[in-house]
């Protein structure tokens, strides 16, 4: 308790004799620390609500609300509820001691007083407070910075997703235009298809954050409903309609009846529509894609084989790594949508993976819990 800034330390005594109050003040005062007393438990209540020290030493015995009384409407109290008690007592027996525990004190001092002994207990519960309290600080200055990082990209986002959204049906409409007669100019017309496709990437990575940001943000359902994952691949399929056919891909599934999980629909639905994705993008030429599912252990796995080049067996670990890129030609733009993937699985107590099959295809897979029931949150 000695160097700079020990004024600061607050300590409030409670107990009804003043010869105890006496000669507390003398050891602590010499540590140039600031005290308060009170001759009695409902005084302390009021005194510690009104001035929030950083530590209590409350005497066991007193007339009235005793100490173990006293110090329970202390931790029942928010605005004292934190603030560390040490009793102060002639009571060394083991089940008093664990009665002032339960109460919820987090030390002793036996009387008579020995002046060390007061000061080594008193300094250590001091600095365990204030680290306790510069931890809170800490805590919540981190959480309000996400928070405005989250509403700031939540914003950023929605701001993009429109203006960007137009940019792309002008393109799709200006490669019909005829003006006066004749066609939109033929080398300005050759650039629309480029523009739309920086669009429609773009609206890509627009709603994957977004639904980052919603991961992130908020918990796993707190009951999760049975889910036929082979349906929700068939939806996820439908809204890539257009790119599989632009692609001349063929999907095909792997047995007719798959396993069913508990899990959150919507959320499945957008891992199917990720790796889907990817394997229309890196896949053969044109792109064969095999959808499958089989039970393991405690697990059912889902995955998506491809007839791409496949993956290097040294990067297939990085590829969940949000914002990855490895070698440009196998695996530029997986980074963060499997990251959102992985998150995804992390929240139902799941996993992913990556076969690499350098040569033959990769196949992408992600595991659900056969109890899905037991992951309330």
């Amino acid at each position: 308790m000695t160097g700079a800034g020990e004024q600061e330390y607050r300590i409030l005594l409670i107990d009804d004799e003043p010869r105890n109050l006496g000669v507390l003040s003398v050891i602590l005062e010499r540590r140039g620390l600031e005290l308060l007393t009170a001759r009695n438990g409902e005084r302390g209540l009021e005194i510690a609500e009104l001035n929030h020290p950083d530590l209590i030493l409350l005497d066991v015995m007193m007339p009235g609300i005793d100490g173990f009384e006293t110090c329970r409407r202390l931790k029942q109290n928010e605005a004292t509820a934190d603030i560390p008690v040490i009793f102060t007592t002639i009571l060394d027996d083991l089940a008093n001691k664990l009665v002032g525990f339960q109460a919820g004190a987090v030390d002793y001092l036996s009387k008579p007083f020995q002046e060390e002994e007061v000061v080594a207990r008193v300094g250590k519960h001091i600095e365990i407070h204030r680290l306790q309290q510069a931890l809170q600080a800490r805590n919540q200055e981190l959480e309000q910075k996400n928070e405005e990082l989250e509403s700031f990209a939540h914003t950023v986002a929605h701001n993009l997703k429109t203006p960007i959204g137009q940019v792309k049906s002008l393109c799709d409409t200006l490669q019909d235009v005829e003006i006066g007669g004749r066609e939109f100019n033929s080398l300005a017309k050759s650039f629309l298809p480029l523009l739309s496709q920086s669009s429609e990437k773009l609206l890509g990575t627009v709603d994957a954050l977004l639904l980052l940001a919603r991961i992130e943000k908020g918990q796993l359902p707190e009951y999760l409903r049975e889910c036929d994952v082979r349906q929700l691949a068939v939806e996820a399929l439908d809204t890539l309609g257009p790119t599989i056919e632009g692609r001349g891909a063929a999907v095909q599934f792997e047995g007719k009846s798959w396993p069913k999980v508990n899990a959150h629909g919507p959320w499945i639905v957008e891992i199917w529509k990720n790796y889907i994705s990817n394997a229309l993008k890196y896949g053969g030429e044109p792109p064969r894609l095999v959808l499958g599912a089989e039970r393991r252990g405690p697990y059912v796995e889902y995955w998506v084989l491809d007839n791409g080049e496949g993956i290097d067996d040294e990067l297939c670990e990085q590829l969940f790594i949000p914002f990855s890129r490895l070698h440009r030609s196998a695996t530029e733009g997986y980074g963060l949508g499997l990251s959102i993937v992985e998150r995804i699985m992390q929240m139902h107590g799941g996993d992913v993976g990556v076969d690499g099959n350098p040569g033959s295809g990769s196949r992408f897979y992600f595991r659900l819990p056969v109890n899905g029931e037991d992951l309330k949150r």
